[in-house]
């Protein structure tokens, strides 16, 4: 297999983040394993299997913020139902100090009605 054709992950030490560098193996070890043939197969399954690792990774933490933006949002949604519920208390309550308030005028103007005769 040509070097051109391996994966070269270049991994920066600052960022612990990032996918651990491909390393082909060394022409020594592959010369004491097998044939040429056989040694070059196996360095086409290593390439493979990193790259089918790496995008696994890719895959789990996509599917971590999925569920951190599902736990995000469910948060969010149940805030905003607290919120409406006491916004309807809160209407509730206006209505009956409203329903009062008209009693009171009714008896007002009863009242009135009454001392104007």
């Amino acid at each position: 297999m040509a070097q051109s054709e391996h994966i070269k992950v270049e991994s920066s030490s600052s960022e612990s983040d990032k996918p651990p560098k491909y390393v082909p193996l060394p022409e020594t070890v592959k010369d004491k394993l097998c044939s040429p043939e056989c040694a070059e197969q196996i360095e086409h399954y290593r390439s493979y299997s990193f790259r089918i690792c790496d995008k696994f990774g890719k895959e789990e933490k996509r599917h971590k913020k999925l569920k951190d933006d599902h736990k995000t949002s469910t948060k969010k949604i149940l805030s905003i139902e607290e919120s409406w519920k006491k916004s309807l208390e809160e209407i509730e309550s206006l209505k009956h100090q409203l329903s009062k308030l008209s009693k009171n005028l009714e008896t007002e103007k009863i009242a009135h009605a009454i001392t104007q005769v």
